[in-house]
C-alpha cells in the first residue's frame, strides 16, 4: 500500500459523494459558516487550552478529505452515476488513496482538517464542483504528523465555521514532536526475560 496509506486509521475510512454544481473544487465563501460543539472544536479556540487542543488533535486523530482515485467523472444519468460511486467503492476496499485535498485561499494553499468525519462532510456540501466528485474521510494517526512536511502548505481546522483556527508553523512543530512522543510511547520494549510488551 506504500507509505501514504500508513498515515491514516484505516478502520475509520469512509467515502462522501457530492453532487454536480457550478465553478471547480473551491469552497463557497457565502454558504452560511458551519457550528461545530464537539470537545476538540471548543478547545480550539480557547487560548488558555492550546497546548492541551494540540495534543488531543494529535492523539485522538482528526480527520482530512483526499479526492478518491478518478473521483471526478460526468454523469448523464443516475444509473451512471450509481455505477461510478460502486466502482470507486471496490477501489476503496482494496486501501488505494487519492490527492489529499486541498483549496486555494489568497494565494495559499490550504489543507483542510476536521474535527469529526460529520465536520468533513458538512465542508463538502460547500464545494463548488463542475462535476460529481468521490472524496475519502481519513482519519489520520500521529504518522501523519510525524512525517508529513507540509512546506508552504497552511493548515486550517475546521475552516469556514464558528472555530475555525490556523495551525501556525511553530505549532505545526510542536504537533510533531507530540506525535513522535506518541509513536514512542507505543513502541514495543523488551523486558529482561525477553518478552515483548507494548509501552504506556
Amino acid at each position: 500500500m506504500g507509505w501514504f496509506s500508513s498515515l491514516f486509521g484505516l478502520g475509520e475510512r469512509k467515502t462522501a459523494i457530492s453532487k454536480v454544481e457550478p465553478e471547480g473544487l473551491q469552497p463557497s465563501q457565502s454558504a452560511p459558516t458551519s457550528h461545530h460543539s464537539d470537545s476538540l472544536s471548543l478547545l480550539a479556540t480557547d487560548p488558555g487550552h492550546r497546548n492541551e487542543f494540540l495534543r488531543r488533535l494529535v492523539r485522538e486523530g482528526v480527520w482530512i478529505l483526499a479526492l478518491a482515485p478518478d473521483g471526478e467523472f460526468d454523469a448523464e444519468s443516475s444509473d451512471q452515476l450509481l455505477g461510478h460511486i460502486r466502482q470507486q467503492a471496490q477501489v476503496l476496499s482494496q486501501n488505494q488513496f487519492g490527492k489529499p485535498y486541498t483549496y486555494s485561499r489568497m494565494g495559499s494553499i490550504v489543507l483542510p482538517i476536521f474535527s469529526r468525519r460529520e465536520a468533513a462532510n458538512e465542508f463538502i456540501k460547500r464545494l463548488r464542483l463542475t462535476k460529481a466528485t468521490a472524496f475519502q474521510c481519513l482519519q489520520v494517526n500521529p504518522t501523519f504528523w510525524s512525517r508529513t512536511t507540509f512546506g508552504v502548505t497552511r493548515l486550517f481546522f475546521n475552516p469556514f465555521s464558528n472555530v475555525q483556527t490556523e495551525l501556525t508553523d511553530l505549532e505545526l512543530k510542536q504537533i510533531r514532536l507530540i506525535a513522535e512522543q506518541v509513536q514512542h510511547e507505543s513502541k514495543p520494549s523488551v523486558e529482561p526475560d525477553g518478552v515483548r510488551t507494548t509501552s504506556k
